[in-house]
């Protein structure tokens, strides 16, 4: 399975480092899924999805996130946004940014509409 380059358009800087807590402190809007026929929130339409998309088990048409060093690439492996709306270290060792998708088949796409995310970084 490949996985599509991100992110689109402006590059983003590494602003995440080893040691720093992260913090979804909102996420909202909806996007339209033409495959689903039907708007739907970051969280997904809460039904487990098969083992054919991105990640299987977290809810289908819901946000996916993964880590990406900027030029090095990917960081890990893909996770359910909600594993951030709790402080959580990130102990990755390069810096990173977070590139924000859609857990969907790999050849679908949201149709229309937007998520909007509020992501803190604390760091001493």
């Amino acid at each position: 399975m490949g996985f599509p380059p991100v992110p689109y358009g402006d590059q983003a800087p590494n602003g995440i480092r080893h040691g720093d807590v992260i913090r979804i402190s909102e996420a909202s809007g909806p996007m339209y899924f033409k495959d689903a026929k039907k708007w739907v929130g970051p969280g997904g339409n809460g039904i487990a999805a098969p083992s054919n998309w991105w990640v299987p088990g977290a809810p289908q048409y819901s946000a996916i996130l993964r880590y990406n060093n900027h030029p090095g690439g990917w960081v890990g492996d893909l996770f359910p946004y909600h594993r951030l709306l709790t402080c959580t270290q990130y102990n990755g060792g390069s810096s990173v940014r977070l590139a924000f998708l859609m857990n969907v088949e790999p050849d679908h796409i949201g149709e229309s509409g937007s998520w909007t995310f509020t992501v803190k970084v604390y760091r001493d």
